[in-house]
């Protein structure tokens, strides 16, 4: 989303020892700060993708992930930005990321080969501490389920999740071997890890498990402060990253430490730490502790509810009244209800308004449907793994009440329906976010009655392009022709 009045203070996320962060905005920087220590080079595992955070702060950060539910990665909490682009975070599960990186912005529709995937959302452990470091887990839902090379076919394929490990990794995991894998830097250059090289390869070693860290494990100089914990330290698995054991740096932050059980890799841990150089040790957050979080993120990748809902009816003394309708998705991933008869079924939406493509959380004021007095507006929604929903909206339905949400919806309904919208890329969502965020951006500063005065008018705007303003030039919407003065107060108010 785009905010053209927007001025934005963002904060900037601290990276634990293992993340990887492109400071200057340069994708040849960036691509120098990526793999595994005394790793080797691997078109295997994968179900081992990069991610990419590309950030309003004009930085790009990224970190490693392991598919473990078709379409939802865990990595570590830290990797999260505070300021991660809607839309901008991806997931790249192919060979050759130096070749791939331009065609992350031209990622065909889900179903589509490519080794690039978006994310719907992302979401920390709620008990995640950005002090202690505890908790240093997250999951990223990604908008379809990653494709690789098929070794045989050579052909892309979905890419099959790796299970979590659901037991603890105790005693008798001491002194065996454990794999990592990750697509971090091969060589730390200083002493904090970020100035590094080796990047764009996705690298896999092995490394000694040691166990839990004990106190002795803090180290001043490499201030981890969760070792201090006893609490934090249990959440801990350490390796033996000395050589030639393989160890973890920049980038490889998210990883998988994986542990073979009875034939079977399992994900028992997620890297989130190494010493100075990259070298001596490194920490894995254990997969076991947050079995719950994970749980309920295998649900929430499309196996939650979607549920509609009747939000009002608008009713006005004269003319047709409107059906406004939203939604809960309760998953972390979009879900697809195409039009059907018995999926998603409206009789009256004859020009296709209803949603079909159910993005996550709850979404007001979605569509609105005109009815005549005598009409019955019914809404049946049957999204796979959800109940089917009958809604039935009559001019006898609760009435919307005239608020500013009320009011940016009464614009957008017009705003959409412009001639232009379409060429300026705007739609009935995209505007309701906008006008939400101006209210948001005015109400402090006392310019919200301006910016309602011209909401009211353009409301009844008819859609023929000479009723708009569609240059996109003072503002990236139609902008009502009638109703310039009025627009032109609220931007005045505020300064612009």
């Amino acid at each position: 989303m785009k905010h053209t009045f927007c001025i934005c203070s963002l904060a900037v996320l601290a990276l634990s020892a293992c993340g990887s962060a492109d400071t200057t905005g340069s994708e040849s920087t960036d691509q120098a700060a990526q793999e595994i220590v005394r790793g080797t080079a691997t078109t295997g595992r994968p179900y081992v993708v990069q991610l990419r955070f590309e950030r309003y702060s004009g930085r790009t950060s990224t970190c490693s992930g392991t598919l473990f539910a078709p379409r939802v990665v865990v990595t570590a909490g830290h990797c999260l930005p505070s300021d991660a682009i809607p839309g901008r975070v991806f997931a790249y599960s192919g060979a050759d990321l130096a070749a791939d990186l331009p065609l992350r912005y031209s990622i065909p529709a889900p179903g589509q080969p490519s080794a690039w995937a978006k994310a719907d959302s992302w979401e920390a452990h709620p008990n995640y501490s950005v002090q202690t470091q505890d908790a240093d887990i997250a999951v990223v839902y990604l908008d379809r389920q990653p494709m690789a090379v098929d070794p045989n076919t050579h052909q892309l394929k979905t890419v099959d999740p790796l299970p979590l490990n659901r037991t603890n990794v105790g005693t008798s995991f001491i002194n065996t071997k454990g794999t990592l894998v990750g697509w971090g830097a091969s060589l730390a250059l200083s002493a904090d890890i970020q100035t590094n090289s080796g990047g764009g390869v996705k690298r896999t070693g092995t490394s000694t498990i040691l166990g839990t860290p004990t106190l002795a494990d803090y180290h001043a100089d490499d201030p981890n402060v969760g070792m201090l914990s006893a609490t934090t330290r249990s959440h801990y698995i350490k390796l033996d990253g000395r050589a030639p054991n393989a160890n973890t740096c920049a980038g490889d932050s998210g990883g998988p430490l994986i542990v073979n059980i009875s034939g079977q890799d399992r994900i028992a841990g997620v890297s989130k730490w190494t010493g100075l150089w990259c070298e001596d040790y490194s920490l894995s957050t254990r997969i076991d502790p947050y079995l719950p979080f994970l749980d309920n993120a295998y649900m929430k990748g499309g196996q939650a509810t979607v549920i509609p809902y009747v939000e009002c009816v608008y009713k006005p003394v004269s003319g047709m009244s409107t059906a406004y309708f939203g939604y809960k998705n309760n998953n972390g991933v979009s879900v697809s209800v195409p039009y059907d008869a018995n999926k998603n079924a409206l009789a009256l939406d004859v020009q296709n308004k209803r949603t079909s493509l159910f993005e996550p959380g709850d979404h007001h004021y979605q569509f609105g449907i005109d009815f005549t007095s005598g009409q019955t507006v019914t809404w049946k929604l049957s999204p796979t793994n959800s109940p089917t929903t009958i809604l039935n909206a009559t001019s006898s339905s609760p009435s919307c009440v005239d608020n500013n949400q009320f009011k940016c919806l009464r614009s957008c309904q017009a705003t959409a329906a412009s001639a232009c919208a379409a060429d300026l890329g705007v739609d009935f969502q995209y505007c309701m976010e906008e006008c939400s965020f101006l209210y948001d951006y005015f109400t402090p500063i006392s310019c919200d009655a301006q910016w309602s005065t011209y909401l009211q008018c353009s409301s009844a705007a008819a859609s023929a392009a000479n009723n708009w303003d569609c240059t996109g030039a003072v503002y990236d919407e139609p902008i009502a022709a009638a109703c310039s003065a009025q627009f032109s107060a609220a931007m005045t108010c505020a300064g612009f």
